[in-house]
């Protein structure tokens, strides 16, 4: 699996202090994505990414990046309040054959501290810890400037087979 390490990136306060991820309900998890929507639906950074949730739900969600200038790094303080690890894919795992578009997965900083995903347990058949959230870059050109494209619940097939690799 040809995986590219992009950044490591802690939302808020200290490594060291890890708090107890909760077992958020969809519509905690829809009210805080249409509030990202209603606030910066104006902002051409925000986007819709694909959250697999440990409630069970595959949820489509909006999602705004920390800065414009960086695109992936995405303000997700309420699915990662750990914190997140993201890494970006650049070729299909297993085969390693190119994409037509990379694609970023996000997962929990403190696996040790989440709640075991129920949705990726039931698509899957695994145990996984805590949420992971997938998003699509747009751009197809490393000379082009990266942005990310809105996920559609039609886009979970695709990420789902992603996941399983």
């Amino acid at each position: 699996m040809t995986v590219y390490p992009q950044r490591w990136y802690i939302e808020s306060g200290s490594a060291e202090i890890w708090k107890k991820e909760p077992l958020l309900h969809p519509s905690e998890i829809e009210q805080d994505s249409e509030h990202t929507l209603s606030r910066h639906a104006s902002v051409p950074t925000t986007v819709q990414c694909l959250l697999f949730a440990t409630c069970g739900d595959v949820i489509p969600i909006w999602a705004k990046p920390e800065q414009d200038e960086e695109v992936d790094v995405l303000h997700l303080p309420l699915l990662f309040p750990n914190g997140y690890q993201s890494y970006r894919i650049s070729s299909f795992p297993i085969l390693n054959s190119p994409m037509s578009h990379d694609w970023r997965i996000y997962v929990t900083q403190s696996p040790e501290n989440a709640q075991v995903n129920v949705a990726v347990g039931q698509i899957l058949g695994v145990i996984w810890r805590g949420n992971i959230l997938l998003a699509k870059y747009g751009n197809t050109s490393e000379n082009e400037r990266d942005w990310l494209k809105n996920l559609h619940r039609g886009s979970a097939e695709f990420a789902t087979v992603l996941l399983d690799a």
